[in-house]
């Protein structure tokens, strides 16, 4: 629960649809919501989601980079618009926050 907790508090149901999970609604435009329940994400482990949380750069789909692109000069393909989270997350917290998205593939 403490990472469901989280992923509300800082804001990540503003951009990520946690399979299932009742969040607060969102204005995103769904074609950048990204499910992290969903079969992109299935099986991936805590350490995955950790690197994208820390490092949200180091990997950054194809798909989506299409979708950055038909955006415009807003958004540089290359790059997610995620920030990362070095200063915002304890080391407790990426850990309750990786535990609650890796137990969603399940």
């Amino acid at each position: 629960s403490a990472g469901k907790t989280l992923f509300v508090g800082k804001g990540c149901y503003q951009c990520h649809i946690a399979d299932g999970i009742k969040t607060p609604a969102s204005d995103l435009d769904q074609n950048l919501t990204i499910d992290l329940g969903g079969k992109d994400h299935a099986g991936w482990t805590r350490d995955q989601f950790a690197r994208s949380i820390m490092s949200p750069n180091h990997t950054v789909a194809e798909e989506y980079r299409k979708i950055m692109m038909s955006l415009g000069a807003n958004f540089e393909a290359e790059n997610s618009p995620m920030p990362g989270f070095n200063e915002l997350l304890t080391l407790s917290d990426l850990i309750h926050l990786t535990t609650f998205l890796e137990n969603l593939s399940e």
